[in-house]
């Protein structure tokens, strides 16, 4: 039931990440660190700010140019990233 929570991807399967993210912060972070986004576990064990930074660049980047329109993505993931 919690998977629906997670968006997985091809490199990311969101049962295994639920299913480490219960087991805890340790098993969660060596998980990630086996995946597409091990640099943002990296930052996840040292520095949970950056690591949240790390993840608002990332959407950036992936909405890009999209930001300035109000019929794209933005007026859905901005306000839950400002979260």
């Amino acid at each position: 039931m919690c998977c629906r929570l997670f968006c997985g991807s091809d490199g990311l399967d969101a049962e295994a990440l639920a299913s480490f993210a219960k087991k805890g912060t340790d098993e969660l972070i060596a998980f990630l660190s086996n995946s597409e986004i091990s640099e943002g576990a990296l930052l996840l064990k040292d520095n949970p700010s950056e690591f949240e930074k790390w993840g608002n660049d990332r959407l950036c980047e992936i909405v890009g140019g999209q930001s300035l329109s109000p019929f794209g993505p933005d007026p859905i993931f901005l306000p839950i990233t400002r979260l």
